[in-house]
């Protein structure tokens, strides 16, 4: 596990502010293009990657929450309360999985309780549904990458999360002349069209 920090120039797809794209359409977009949930809060805190995108409606395959929350709870011999799940503070999270299995862990924030069950891969087949996701689309090209390299300073001035996104030049350039980014970063920097992007 190390850093490695991308440099991506962004690209606004050719199709219009609220297009609908089923499954097969959206398999062109997936190896160029990113989406992001409306509500994604590292592409809201990015204009770049705003002013960059359209809006679109993907059709998309994606675990029914709600009877993954409801399977974990009667896996654990315990109630399920619907008004407890839609309470914003509780949270179905996929934890890890295998070949054969994948785990999931129930949160509630009201009970402060952590309920977890292992599928297997043929079991969760059930529990996938076909919806209509609103969201954004963006074009990621890259145009430069670091692998690790960065000095303490470096982590000090990192603008964004891991695997966040950010568009502060300044910040960029501090880091390039006091943590140990390449200067590469700001040769190809184009203001209003490329964003950083580090994972780690």
């Amino acid at each position: 596990m190390g850093l490695d920090i991308y440099l991506f120039r962004c690209q606004k797809p050719r199709l219009k502010d609220g297009t609908f794209l089923n499954k097969e359409e959206f398999k062109k977009y997936e190896e160029s293009f990113q989406f992001f949930d409306y509500d994604d809060s590292e592409f809201l805190d990015c204009p770049t990657l705003v002013n960059n995108s359209v809006k679109v409606q993907v059709e998309q395959e994606v675990y029914d929450l709600r009877h993954i929350a409801e399977a974990i709870c009667t896996y654990n011999s315990k109630d399920f309360n619907l008004d407890e799940f839609n309470n914003r503070a509780s949270n179905v999270l996929f934890t890890s999985f295998s070949d054969e299995h994948i785990t999931f862990e129930y949160y509630n924030a009201i009970t402060k309780g952590f309920l977890n069950k292992e599928f297997t891969n043929k079991e969760i087949q059930n529990y996938i549904v076909t919806k209509n996701v609103e969201g954004f689309l963006v074009g990621l090209n890259q145009v430069d990458y670091q692998r690790k390299g960065l000095n303490d300073r470096g982590w000090e001035l990192m603008p964004c999360d891991n695997t966040g996104y950010s568009d502060d030049y300044e910040k960029i350039e501090q880091m390039v002349v006091e943590g140990g980014l390449s200067e590469t970063f700001l040769e190809n920097w184009e203001e209003e069209e490329t964003v950083f992007h580090p994972w780690w």
